[in-house]
């Protein structure tokens, strides 16, 4: 997961913004753990991974996947 994101930011970086501009900063493993006690589930690991790199997107940026938005923990919880 870890070589694909990279890859992918990359790609970014050339085609469409500086990623710091557009990923939030990671989430804790702590943050993740309370997120799937809270939800009575557990995340797959390679989206683990993926939060562990980046807790979602800054809400002023466009969908960076396919113009989907990447959620952060809160809102995957909360659902907003």
């Amino acid at each position: 997961m870890k070589q694909t994101w990279n890859e992918f930011e990359q790609w970014l970086e050339l085609n469409y913004l500086k990623i710091r501009y557009i990923f939030n900063a990671a989430a804790t493993k702590m943050e993740i753990t309370q997120a799937e006690n809270t939800m009575g589930l557990e995340f797959p690991e390679s989206f683990k991974q993926l939060l562990l790199m980046h807790n979602g997107q800054k809400r002023e940026c466009i969908g960076v996947i396919g113009n989907y938005e990447l959620l952060s923990l809160e809102e995957i919880v909360v659902g907003k």
